[in-house]
């Protein structure tokens, strides 16, 4: 029994198809992440806190660079929450906002 000379393409057409969904998916994803007024980076690596104050214990360290979730502010801290499940209080001037402007109409 020979195979079918469409049925190789018609894989391929489904799969392509495929991809181009999960793609759409993950595009829609991204853009929800970046339009959220939470989005932070760590300006200045150190140990998050377990309390908005400098005498906390510190036991959990986040590098320059990484992207957060702000989930609260007190005075002139702000709790994020990091992939891995950490979470703490990190000093506010130790992150920069990385909130999406909004557009223009020009």
């Amino acid at each position: 029994v020979r195979p079918r000379r469409g049925s190789v393409l018609g894989g391929l057409t489904v799969s392509g198809a495929a991809a181009a969904v999960l793609l759409v998916g993950l595009a829609v994803v991204a853009d929800e992440r970046l339009a959220a007024d939470d989005g932070v980076v760590v300006r200045r690596g150190g140990g998050l806190s377990t309390a908005p104050a400098v005498g906390a214990a510190r036991d959990v360290r986040v590098e320059t660079g990484e992207v957060g979730r702000a989930s609260a502010r007190e005075g002139g801290w702000t709790h994020v929450r990091f992939e891995g499940e950490r979470a703490g209080w990190v000093p506010s001037s130790d992150l920069v906002s990385i909130a999406r402007a909004p557009l223009r109409a020009d």
